[in-house]
């Protein structure tokens, strides 16, 4: 991936991050599925006007400080996220650039 593209994908990620803030679940009232529809909306917003479709959901963990998501990219894998509920948007946007970064650089260039 080169330096524009990382560029936009952060881009994408953060603003879309604070622009959603305010209707994240609070980190007291976070489940698994609420953290799954967040982060599915989020990257939902962030990537489907580029063609790209990711498909989130939870995975079975006991009750912690983090919760276990699960997301795929049809033809491309799936990654395990770590959501922490108590993250701050950079916190959150720096964790889905870490996990999804191989996964995003591999569609764009099918879809490019």
């Amino acid at each position: 991936m080169n330096c524009e593209e990382l560029v936009a994908m952060h881009l994408a990620l953060a603003v879309t991050a604070i622009y959603m803030e305010e209707n994240r679940p609070e980190a007291k009232d976070m489940t698994a599925a609420k953290a799954s529809e967040y982060i599915q909306e989020l990257l939902g917003h962030a990537f489907s006007p580029h063609g790209i479709v990711f498909t989130v959901r939870p995975l079975a963990y006991p009750k912690c400080s983090k919760i276990p998501i699960i997301i795929s990219l049809k033809k491309f894998g799936t990654r395990l996220l770590w959501f922490h509920p108590e993250a701050d948007a950079g916190t959150i946007v720096r964790d889905l650039e870490e996990t999804l970064s191989d996964l995003i650089e591999r569609a764009s260039k099918v879809s490019a």
